[in-house]
């Protein structure tokens, strides 16, 4: 029998379909999903369950878990540079523990991914994931997607893949020119690491 085809198992396929059923229910609608048939079983359940945790997790500020927690957060302008650095990286820390972790922070000094965590980004609810390695919640400094982001994104993140496609699908748009990024932090920050490393996890 073909590696890519496994047999079907009668059981997990239940499950699945149970997960399926309580996720809609959660949401109050129903979740109409395709998986690719190559997809494995075992892929498509751990993937509804996650949708089912993120659906049943509880939500909060995570500024307001973290300094219940005991972190001290002071606000940007009560900091020097060096003790903002130092603080920042508490927070990460802190956030990864929660698992939230943090993606496009390259183009941002400290004190301006200090300012924007502590004024606006930790501020809004978000789910508290399960305390596993395969749970998280992922807070792109480049979410919001706009234009200022999209420019952002094609001039420090994008290869040249990505801004070739870009300039051909942008109907005579600009292409900003490509630049090294401003800082180096996105390689040292903490990663989500589980069974299913190439399974997406919630942007948030």
């Amino acid at each position: 029998m073909s590696k890519r085809n496994p047999p079907k198992s009668p059981a997990r396929a239940a499950r699945i379909a149970e997960l399926k059923r309580r996720v809609g229910k959660l949401a109050d609608r129903v979740i109409i999903a395709q998986e690719p048939d190559e997809c494995p079983l075992e892929m498509q359940e751990f993937f509804w369950q996650q949708i089912q945790d993120m659906e049943q997790a509880p939500w909060a500020s995570p500024f307001d878990v973290l300094v219940e927690g005991g972190l001290e957060l002071p606000a940007p302008e009560a900091m020097d540079d060096g003790r903002l650095s130092e603080k920042l990286w508490q927070l990460i820390q802190g956030l990864a523990m929660l698992r939230i972790f943090l993606y496009h922070t390259d183009h941002l000094s400290d004190r301006e991914l200090y300012r924007s965590l502590w004024h606006d980004d930790l501020r809004e609810p978000l789910p508290l994931m399960p305390n596993d390695p395969d749970s998280a919640c992922h807070l792109d400094m480049l979410g919001s997607g706009g234009e200022e982001e999209e420019r952002l994104y094609l001039t420090y993140y994008a290869d040249e893949e990505e801004r070739r496609l870009w300039a051909e699908d942008s109907a005579g748009g600009k292409l900003p020119a490509s630049a090294p990024r401003p800082y180096d932090r996105d390689r040292l920050l903490p990663m989500r690491h589980g069974l299913f490393d190439t399974a997406q996890s919630r942007p948030c």
